[in-house]
């Protein structure tokens, strides 16, 4: 883990209240890399309530119109399973 361990603790919570990560075949870790940073890819919506009372920097957003978690201090993501990438043309 690099710099986006401070996100852990809110997909251990998302984890125990039922969602799951998305199996990868190189990893088991939550974070994998990518060429836009890290991201942690669930498999079901996220569910935001389950965060309102875990301490979040501020630079920690919670983007709950499309279904993910980014940190613009270490540019991870944790992506929801309705989470939608934006399309690039």
């Amino acid at each position: 883990m690099d710099d986006h361990r401070h996100l852990v603790p809110l997909v251990d919570a998302l984890l125990a209240a039922g969602n799951a990560l998305e199996p990868h075949p190189a990893t088991e870790e939550p974070f994998r890399p990518s060429q836009g940073g890290y991201y942690c890819q669930l498999t079901k919506p996220i569910d935001f309530r389950i965060l309102r009372g875990v301490p979040l920097d501020d630079k920690v957003h919670l983007v709950e119109q499309a279904d993910y978690i980014w940190c613009d201090h270490c540019w991870a993501e944790i992506r929801g399973g309705g989470h939608q990438q934006a399309e690039t043309g």
